[in-house]
């Protein structure tokens, strides 16, 4: 299908305008003139305006997932660029004084179209169905982007944490709309509002030829995943399985994945085997059979290095997931022969991976909810109907007891979607109430310093429960942008 990309004129400036000064604190242009609910809808049908998540470094790079061997950067420190570097170390100063920030502003660009189309849907010309549907995206839109946001910039949500700082809550397009920060509650409070209001759709099933527009299913998908961050189980399995009876997302079944053109290298002879997914444009992979709604983590580098943490997980000989998304020597692409440097590659040549709701994450989020709750059998039948799409041989797993089964379901969760939820999962493991799952993440590196790194020497980074670091910086430009309104995270 044909992706729709019109958008009004003299929008484009404004969202070509770099920096949280233009999408927060710009009045809007008052030549923008919208008249019809069909212009909206333009707005909205511009699928690669909402679908990716900006270049998302956390996600890519400071996880356990990462791996970057010293030797590796030494023979081609190009590859691995200096922003990465900075949450590959878990940095603080590095981070804050970075030129900009893709996925701060970004997010607040989505926000800013999903403020207008609110804005403007009381004078515009068009029937009410359609104006509905599209208060509904808008809302949901809104909604999906603090989320992003606040998994990011934000502690982690707890009790505790309910006070700490959220982030500035842009409901209108006025310029003058203060920019301080709202509390961690007042966030979550806000995304659940518009969780709410975005519920009143009357699309109940995931749009097939349209899957980045929002449906009850896709809401459902979203609120499974709200509720599992926040330890609430119940609800994470009543919306896992609200959302599992779409009848137009499914599961994929990974022996029809085909393989794709492999790569040739001499000196020494060395092909690259991809499957047929790495050749996928948006025009494809925005149709992911899997997506309940679609959204996906784009990474400019295409550079993500599975860590041999990572890459022991699975079973090599069997899961397919090893088979089409692990390159071994992808590092040939960037000259780098020995190590042998893993790549993990999805679609279109690695920049991309999948990062909304999908089936697949269902299955998980009621597997672990089963397991928390006690339910073994339950667990156990939910993470299997994923394995049987995904190992070239049956190979369901067992369990001796409902910890043993928490514990080979969150791998297989890692092993599912690595580069994705790997983050968001490390912070909520960090402030649940089961310390079995927390995760410390350590690695050794050269030492990186403001705008350069001393390869005469390295030091051990680590990622603890509890580091004030799960909140990453907020870049200084947008915090002087806002006229120091925005207040920096506290490390």
């Amino acid at each position: 299908m044909k992706i729709i990309q019109i958008v009004l004129p003299a929008l484009i400036v404004l969202f070509i305008m770099p920096g949280c000064k233009k999408y927060l604190a710009e009045e809007p242009l008052k030549q923008v003139s919208i008249q019809t609910a069909d212009q909206l809808e333009d707005l909205i049908n511009n699928a690669t305006a909402f679908t990716y998540d900006g270049d998302n470094p956390s996600q890519a790079y400071s996880t356990d997932d990462t791996e970057i061997p010293l030797n590796a950067y030494a023979l081609n420190p190009t590859v691995f660029s200096y922003p990465s570097l900075s949450y590959y170390t878990f940095s603080t100063s590095q981070v804050i004084n970075q030129p900009s920030d893709g996925l701060w502003t970004g997010e607040y660009k989505k926000i800013f179209t999903a403020n207008l189309i609110l804005a403007n849907l009381a004078q515009v010309t068009g029937t009410d169905s359609v104006k509905n549907v599209l208060r509904a995206d808008a809302y949901f839109i809104r909604a999906y982007c603090y989320w992003n946001l606040a998994n990011h910039y934000c502690l982690p949500y707890s009790a505790a944490n309910a006070k700490s700082p959220g982030l500035p809550l842009k409901k209108t397009t006025d310029y003058t709309e203060p920019l301080n920060r709202a509390t961690l509650k007042e966030t979550y409070d806000f995304i659940l509002a518009d969780i709410t209001a975005a519920q009143n759709t009357t699309q109940v099933d995931v749009d097939g030829k349209r899957p980045w527009r929002i449906s009850k299913r896709g809401i459902d998908g979203f609120l499974s995943r709200f509720y599992l961050m926040q330890g609430d189980y119940d609800k994470c399995l009543q919306y896992a399985n609200n959302a599992l009876t779409t009848q137009t997302a499914t599961l994929v079944d990974f022996h029809t994945i085909k393989a794709g053109v492999p790569v040739s290298y001499t000196n020494p002879a060395t092909t690259l085997k991809y499957s047929e997914l790495r050749n996928w444009t948006a025009v494809q992979h925005l149709y992911w059979k899997e997506f309940l709604y679609t959204r996906d983590s784009y990474t400019n580098t295409q550079v993500r290095c599975p860590s041999t943490g990572l890459r022991a997980l699975y079973d090599t000989s069997n899961d397919l997931r090893y088979k089409w998304f692990m390159i071994p020597y992808g590092g040939r692409r960037f000259s780098i022969v020995n190590p042998v440097l893993f790549l993990y590659v999805v679609f279109d040549d690695g920049r991309y991976i999948p990062t909304g709701p999908t089936m697949a994450e269902m299955w998980l989020n009621k597997a672990e909810a089963l397991a928390r709750k006690g339910d073994m059998g339950g667990a156990l039948q939910a993470v299997n109907t994923l394995r049987a799409q995904r190992m070239n041989t049956s190979a369901p797993l067992t369990a001796i007891d409902a910890a043993d089964a928490l514990t080979q379901i969150l791998q297989e969760r890692r092993r599912e979607m690595p580069f994705s939820m790997r983050w968001f999962d490390i912070r909520r493991f960090s402030i649940n109430d089961d310390p079995s799952d927390d995760v410390t993440v350590e690695r050794t590196f050269y030492k990186i310093g403001d705008g350069a790194i001393d390869t005469t020497s390295t030091v051990d980074y680590k990622l603890a429960p509890g580091s004030s670091r799960y909140a990453v910086p907020i870049n200084g430009f947008e915090i002087s942008n806002s006229k120091n309104q925005i207040v920096q995270n506290s490390y």
